[in-house]
């Protein structure tokens, strides 16, 4: 009877495991890119928002996740405007490339190193690069670069060798260099988390791309809202986490945000004056909450109102506030006519101004 009881017992334990486990291997918010999310980063026709960044020291985050990718020292102002061109529209390429691929760039004659783009089925590659500018210069990679395969899911990976044929011309079309070599490339999904940038946290993926006979790597960080974040040049002899020195590129599409929504993103921590002043019963106040301030990002912001004899009266805003301008009201029903005080805290950052009741 005893050793039945025992059986029991242990049974109950074991499914009680296999449940914690299978809950538990479930349990991680599991983030999936569509082909089409991806794509429309680069869809012909339509203008593309980037920012390029000089080569310096990069949090590129960790493995697995969920992870903060965290970019927001990324001025969102300093953005330059580029476009998408189906290859079929520029007939240098045409003559070189699958008409139905698509490339970005300043203009149709300014391209300079740029990919081209190519997606069939559940699968996206980059045919090569071009360059018209001072020289045309074309690099075809065979077979085609696999960019992803799609849904795009945290655990992909695959390596490929590439032959690559790139050449050169001057203006007059005349070779002045031809080269063909050959390269490995791989490819994991070794990430997932939040990429945090100035006023956005948006759900990622982070895809590290490594070409060993290069001696660098890159890691990318892709969202479902049209958001492409890149860090490249990375010496595959620095780490696949923390600290690493890089360039690194933001591209957003023009439906992700408008140029004035990016200009509508506070530079300096300000207390605006209320208005009307003086007022009677209520008055609006504004304040605008930057970006890429170091060592306080993600403290509490704070607006309390004090009477003349420096007494506590209302405490109009206390909590976290992403990047942004903000308006609140003061409803002073109630409180006598005199001078009143209103200051905002934002970390170590302290902004009073004074304003007046009148009844």
């Amino acid at each position: 009877m005893q050793q039945a009881k025992r059986k029991v017992f242990f049974a109950k334990t074991l499914l009680t495991i296999l449940i914690i486990f299978s809950t538990s291997t479930f349990q991680y918010p599991q983030i999936t890119i569509e082909q089409s999310e991806f794509l429309e980063i680069f869809m012909p026709g339509k203008p593309l928002h980037t920012i390029e960044g000089e080569s310096g020291s990069i949090n590129i985050g960790d493995t697995d996740g969920p992870n903060i990718y965290d970019f927001t020292f990324v001025d969102m102002q300093d953005t330059f405007m580029i476009f998408n061109y189906e290859v079929s529209t520029i007939p240098i390429l045409a003559a070189r490339y699958p008409s139905d691929a698509h490339t970005i760039g300043l203009n149709p004659s300014n391209l300079v190193n740029h990919p081209i783009f190519y997606s069939s089925n559940d699968s996206t590659f980059i045919l090569g690069e071009a360059t018209i500018e001072n020289e045309y210069r074309f690099i075809h990679y065979l077979p085609y670069e696999l960019y992803s395969k799609f849904p795009m899911t945290y655990g992909a990976s695959f390596n490929q060798f590439i032959e690559t044929w790139d050449t050169t011309y001057n203006l007059s079309w005349q070779v002045i260099q031809a080269s063909f070599y050959t390269s490995q490339q791989d490819m994991e999904v070794d990430g997932y988390g939040t990429l945090k940038l100035p006023g956005f946290d948006l759900e990622c993926l982070r895809q590290k791309r490594n070409y060993p006979d290069y001696g660098y790597k890159e890691f990318l960080y892709l969202t479902r809202e049209g958001v492409f974040f890149i860090v490249t040049d990375v010496p595959d002899t620095e780490p696949d986490t923390g600290f690493v020195n890089g360039d690194y590129q933001v591209m957003f599409s023009s439906d992700f945000v408008s140029v004035e929504e990016i200009d509508a993103i506070p530079l300096e921590f300000a207390l605006k004056q209320n208005y009307p002043n003086p007022f009677n019963p209520s008055t609006k106040i504004k304040f605008d909450i930057p970006a890429n301030l170091k060592g306080i990002e993600g403290s509490p912001v704070s607006l309390r109102v004090f009477n003349a004899l420096g007494n506590e009266v209302a405490i109009l805003v206390h909590e976290q506030k992403s990047p942004g301008t903000y308006e609140v009201e003061w409803k002073a029903d109630g409180w006598p006519s005199g001078v009143y005080f209103y200051q905002l805290n934002y970390g170590s950052l302290v902004e009073t101004k004074k304003m007046l009741l009148v009844k």
